[in-house]
Parts: C-alpha cells; sequence; structure tokens
C-alpha cells in the first residue's frame, strides 16, 4: 500500500476549497494525475490544479468533512487541517458558510442567510416603526435590511455558471 500525498487545507468555503501539496509545489504531472482523480470523487464538480502554487481548487457539493472523507477513501490525498483552520473568525466563517448552504439546498434555492438576515431587519424596522419608534436604530434597520434585499448578486456565482 502506498502513502497518500498529504494536502493542507489553505482555504475553504461551502463549496470551493483550496488544497496545497507543498512537497508536490512545480510538479505538472503530479497535478494532471489529482485533477483526474478529483473528478471522479462523488460531489467533486471541479477540480483544478495550481503546479506553480502547489494547489488544488475544488468546487463541490457536499459539506467539508464528507469531501475529505471520499478524497481519503478514493486515494487521492489525505487532508490535514492548516492553520487557518483553527482562528476563531475562519471556525465562524466556515459554520456561516455551511448554515448559508444548508439553509439555500432546504429551501429549494429561495432562501439564504443574506435574505434572511435583510428580512430579519427589515422587520425589526418595520416593528420599531410601528411603536412609534422612529429614532436612527428603527429607520437603521429598514435601511440595511433593504439595501441588502436590493443588492445585485448574491456574491459568488454558483459552481459552473462560468467562473
Amino acid at each position: 500500500m502506498f502513502d497518500l500525498p498529504s494536502a493542507e487545507v489553505a482555504h475553504r468555503s461551502a463549496q470551493r476549497l483550496r488544497l496545497r501539496f507543498p512537497r508536490q509545489r512545480g510538479d505538472a504531472d503530479f497535478f494532471t494525475k489529482l485533477e483526474r482523480s478529483a473528478l471522479g470523487v462523488e460531489g467533486v464538480l471541479t477540480a483544478t490544479g495550481r503546479p506553480a502554487t502547489g494547489s488544488l481548487i475544488i468546487r463541490h457539493k457536499s459539506d467539508f468533512d464528507t469531501l475529505a472523507e471520499r478524497l481519503r477513501d478514493a486515494g487521492v490525498c489525505n487532508i490535514r487541517p492548516g492553520p487557518e483552520d483553527h482562528r476563531p473568525e475562519v471556525e465562524a466563517h466556515h459554520l456561516s458558510d455551511d448554515l448559508d448552504s444548508r439553509l439555500y439546498q432546504v429551501s429549494g434555492g429561495q432562501l439564504d442567510l443574506r435574505a434572511v438576515g435583510a428580512f430579519a431587519l427589515v422587520l425589526m424596522g418595520i416593528l420599531q416603526i410601528a411603536r412609534g419608534r422612529v429614532a436612527v436604530p428603527a429607520t437603521t434597520a429598514l435601511w440595511y435590511g433593504l439595501t441588502l434585499l436590493l443588492a445585485n448578486g448574491r456574491g459568488a456565482p454558483p459552481p459552473g455558471n462560468g467562473e
């Protein structure tokens, strides 16, 4: 049995994962094979190797733990957490990305965290106005909520849509 290449998480979000392979940096053949192997893993939508930086970018439709397990079981790589994964703000960001992704899936693509936050702020603004509290906090909540609702776009495009 051979040792799987070891990858470090450089960055991750709900549907995108960047893995670093420092030992294989510059090895184009390795990254070509890695791309092919990763594309055969359930849930992987795209895999792009970058030999110059020693990284592999994966767009996927799985949660991180499931994807890591599938990559390992398919013989693609072993993923170990990177230094960024241990900072509280990064953990909070990953949690919000996962929550956003699940909310989007459960609602059939109708809701995400931005929409829920926007509606909550608009409702808080309306409630404050209905109570006769038309001071800055009510108008601020209403303004921020409407800004979120009317903002053009939803952030990054879904995988496979021109990126």
